[in-house]
């Protein structure tokens, strides 16, 4: 030590105490009377593989070592602390150091979490910050704050400061990208189908509100979704805007799901009672139908070749087709002659309003 500092935080070196000319006193705390001091020393253990004469040994040197009068004689001779509080109160050590000014030290323990090393190094590196570079007081405070606190939000918060700066982003692993990705074409393409389907069946009587609702969830959820990613792809370092925004969609998402996939038919059946309560199970019925149409309504396609116009034609009398059976029925005419040969397949919809017909023949050429 060349001795070129006004103050100075050390570890108690009684050599350090002897060779210059400055007091020893407490750290001052934020409050008076509050201060502290961490403990430090060495560690003694024995080894588990020893032998147990060798144990027993060790366990005497290890005992004569912590005694009261070995560590009274260290004390004495060397000028050191002790763990023993009651050495304290001798005066033949409190004439060697200052007993007063040991006792009336808060005495703190190391951490012993699994990061303090880690936080340790932060800590100081923050002070440093502030001592030699320059750096907001505040600033450094609040970075030393935020190592090990955890912020949450609530409707009424007293916090004052600058938000975000505990804000940490996790990176996932290659194939967790892939598993997403996955999923997320497995759901587009089930949303292609039911938006297939539900241009197929849009002015069915029967499903009406079913399909108008569900058309409606699934352009909601789109735009939910969108803003989720949106979100995740801006690295806003504010926690109070993440919660906020991934809350507000998250929530969005499940109430419009539950409100117009169901909340609408318990709305409806109420409404209906307070005009006729004989119609429930009217209702009820038209429920459980519209249901089975969105599990049991198909079309099939066995046509050999048609055109692109023969394709949008038949979707386009779906479209706006007001009522439509479960399946369609193909029907294989087969006849034979000894000049010709006729195939006739018919596509009809097995109901009063003949949805779509298409007949083909094919001739043989004379000979």
């Amino acid at each position: 030590m060349s001795g070129e500092f006004l103050f100075m935080k050390y570890w108690y070196n009684p050599d350090l105490d002897e060779s210059l000319s400055y007091n020893i006193t407490k750290l001052p705390g934020g409050n008076k009377g509050i201060t502290g001091s961490i403990i430090g020393g060495y560690n003694i253990g024995l080894g588990k593989n020893i032998d147990n004469n060798k144990k027993s040994a060790a366990l005497k040197v290890l005992s004569f070592i912590a005694s009261k009068e070995m560590q009274k004689k260290i004390i004495m001779n060397n000028h050191s602390y002790s763990s023993i509080p009651s050495l304290y109160e001798d005066t033949e050590v409190c004439s060697k150091i200052d007993c007063e000014f040991f006792k009336s030290i808060q005495l703190v323990p190391r951490p012993k979490e699994k990061y303090y090393d880690d936080y340790s190094e932060k800590f100081r590196n923050y002070i440093y910050e502030y001592i030699f570079n320059d750096k907001s007081l505040s600033e450094k405070i609040q970075n030393i704050i935020n190592i090990n606190k955890f912020y949450w939000v609530t409707i009424d918060t007293n916090i004052v400061g600058s938000d975000g700066k505990n804000f940490r982003y996790f990176k996932y692993a290659p194939m967790t990208y892939f598993y997403v990705g996955l999923v997320l074409t497995v759901k587009f393409l089930i949303i292609i189908a039911i938006l297939f389907f539900g241009f197929i069946e849009w002015n069915i009587v029967k499903t009406h509100y079913d399909i108008k609702f569900l058309l409606v969830t699934i352009y909601f959820d789109l735009i939910s979704t969108a803003v989720i990613f949106l979100n995740l792809g801006l690295e806003v370092k504010d926690y109070k805007y993440q919660y906020f925004v991934q809350t507000f969609a998250y929530m969005s998402l499940s109430f419009i799901n539950y409100s117009f996939i169901y909340g609408y038919r318990i709305i409806w059946i109420l409404l209906e009672m307070k005009k006729d309560e004989k119609s429930i199970e009217y209702y009820i019925n038209v429920l459980k139908a519209s249901e089975k149409n969105f599990q049991k309504s198909s079309t099939t396609n066995n046509t050999a070749s048609t055109r692109n116009s023969q394709y949008r034609n038949t979707l386009l009398n779906l479209h706006f087709s007001k009522d439509i059976s479960n399946n369609f029925i193909c029907e294989i005419s087969n006849n034979n002659n000894n000049n010709n040969n006729n195939n006739y397949n018919t596509f009809s919809a097995n109901n009063d309003n003949i949805i779509s017909s298409i007949s083909i023949s094919e001739k043989e050429n004379p000979k």
